[in-house]
C-alpha cells in the first residue's frame, strides 16, 4: 500500500511541476512581442537595388570601427539611448527601417522599442553584422 500511495504523490508531484512550468512560461513569455527580420542576403540584395532601407546601427561607437565595421548610409544611434533620441527617427517613422547590431540582440531590443514608439515597418538584420560578414564572404 505504501509503495501504492508513493508512487501516487511521485505522480500528482509531477503533474504539477509539468503545470507550473507550462503556466510560468506562458506567463513569462506572454508579453513577448515579435519582431520582423531580414536575412543578411536579401539586405544586401537590397542594397545593391534602388530600395533601401533606413539602416540604424544601436552598436557602441567604438564597434563601427572594429574587423565587422559598418554598412555605408547608417544612423546610428546606440541602444543605451535610442530611448531619449526617437525624436532623430521621426522623419522616417513610416519607412521601413532595418535595426543592426554584432549578433541580432540589442538590434531586437531596438525594433522593440521603436515599434512600441509607432514605427511601422522595423525589421531586425537576422544574425547582425557578423552573419552580413559572413554573408559577403560566400
Amino acid at each position: 500500500m505504501k509503495k501504492v500511495l508513493v508512487s501516487f504523490v511521485v505522480a500528482v508531484l509531477f503533474l504539477s511541476l509539468t503545470n507550473i512550468g507550462a503556466v510560468l512560461s506562458v506567463d513569462v513569455f506572454a508579453g513577448e512581442e515579435k519582431v520582423a527580420t531580414i536575412s543578411p542576403n536579401e539586405l544586401k540584395q537590397r542594397l545593391d537595388s534602388k530600395n533601401v532601407p533606413i539602416l540604424l546601427d544601436v552598436r557602441e561607437v567604438k564597434e563601427l570601427a572594429d574587423d565587422l565595421g559598418h554598412l555605408p548610409g547608417i544612423k546610428h544611434i546606440p541602444i543605451g539611448s535610442l530611448s531619449s533620441r526617437l525624436s532623430e527617427l521621426d522623419a522616417d517613422k513610416d519607412k521601413e527601417i532595418v535595426t543592426i547590431c554584432r549578433m541580432g540582440g540589442r538590434a531586437t531590443k531596438a525594433a522593440k522599442i521603436l515599434t512600441k514608439a509607432g514605427f511601422k515597418d522595423v525589421k531586425v538584420l537576422e544574425g547582425g553584422m557578423s552573419a552580413y560578414r559572413k554573408a559577403e564572404g560566400q
